[in-house]
């Protein structure tokens, strides 16, 4: 190697130079000064191309001078350049192979530093589902601090967990004192869609918002059986009248005694004594609309006062009523 970085090479500094620069310097300025002080106008513009192309003739003549002396020049550090670039090419070509092969190299070690990672995570991870750092996978990565990581990592985890299951506990406690199903309020939990002191609130206007539906349930229930009780009630003592009035027909009635015949010659036919005692009658009618609707008009037009008795409440207290008054 030394050998080679001590390598020399035959170095004649080039000398490329015009051997009558003066002389050609002194001819280009006395060329223009033929035209320093042309003037260009319809008069002279074909006097004009004519210099200009003269001008552009030695420019042109010059310029392909110039290059064809560079290309000479050149020539010998063309091939120098040549030489070198072949040689490192050579280099490259090694260099690459041994590159490729450093990579593959680091790689591998890159798999087994991620084997034991995972056999890290597997004994100090507790099971967690532990955030990977790409720096673990570096080469300058120190174990302990890998696994410092993972121990930092899973008490956070733990001390979630522990959270969750209190959460999880809380909810479940709450929606079995209220009669509630929780599973609908853990996954608002777990999803994230509300915390904890969220859900708790919505439990208790879940749980409020039950009482008041069932309180109300029940009033209706029990106006329902109120009202099925009063409707049996009344069916009740409906069918015990009926039984009675037709018990009361088919009996027949006692044959009058002797006592008892009047002589309707003797009746007296004169109009009925108005006491001006009220007389409360109860009665079933039973009719058409319109049949009731013109005994209505009849009886409130004869000056009848009519009460109707609307529910087996009023209808047993008229009958007490009644028995009152007969006794």
């Amino acid at each position: 190697m030394n050998e080679l970085m001590t390598t020399s090479v035959t170095l004649q500094p080039g000398k490329i130079e015009l051997d009558n620069k003066e002389q050609l310097s002194l001819m280009i300025e006395e060329l223009l000064k033929k035209y320093e002080n042309a003037v260009v106008s319809v008069e002279t513009e074909k006097e004009a191309k004519k210099q200009r192309a003269e001008l552009n003739k030695v420019k042109i003549a010059l310029s392909d001078f110039r290059i064809e002396k560079k290309k000479v020049y050149l020539e010998p550090l063309d091939a120098f350049e040549d030489d070198i670039k072949n040689l490192v090419a050579k280099l490259d070509k090694v260099i690459e192979d041994i590159g490729g092969g450093l990579k593959e190299l680091d790689e591998q070690q890159r798999q087994e530093r991620a084997k034991r990672v995972d056999e890290l995570l597997e004994e100090y991870g507790k099971g967690f589902d532990i955030i990977r750092k790409p720096s673990w996978l570096n080469k300058t990565a120190k174990e302990a601090h890998i696994i410092d990581d993972i121990k930092d990592q899973a008490r956070e985890f733990e001390v979630l967990a522990k959270q969750r299951t209190e959460a999880i506990d809380t909810i479940r406690e709450m929606c079995e004192s209220n009669n509630l199903t929780p599973d609908g309020y853990i996954q608002l939990l777990e999803s994230g869609a509300g915390d904890l002191l969220q859900i708790i609130k919505s439990i208790n206007d879940a749980a409020q918002a039950k009482r008041e539906r069932e309180a109300k349930e029940k009033e209706l229930a029990l106006i329902a059986e109120q009202k099925k009780q009063k409707e049996e009630e009344y069916n009740a003592e409906v069918a015990r009248l009926e039984s009675e009035k037709q018990k009361d027909q088919q009996e027949p009635l006692p044959e009058p005694t002797k006592e008892e015949v009047i002589d309707e010659s003797k009746i007296d036919n004169a109009e009925p004594f108005e006491t001006g005692e009220l007389l409360i009658s109860v009665l079933e009618l039973r009719g058409t609309l319109t049949q009731f609707k013109a005994l209505n008009d009849a009886l409130l037009e004869s000056g009848v006062q009519i009460r109707e008795l609307s529910t087996i409440e009023d209808f047993r207290a008229k009958l007490n009523e009644l028995n009152g008054h007969e006794g």
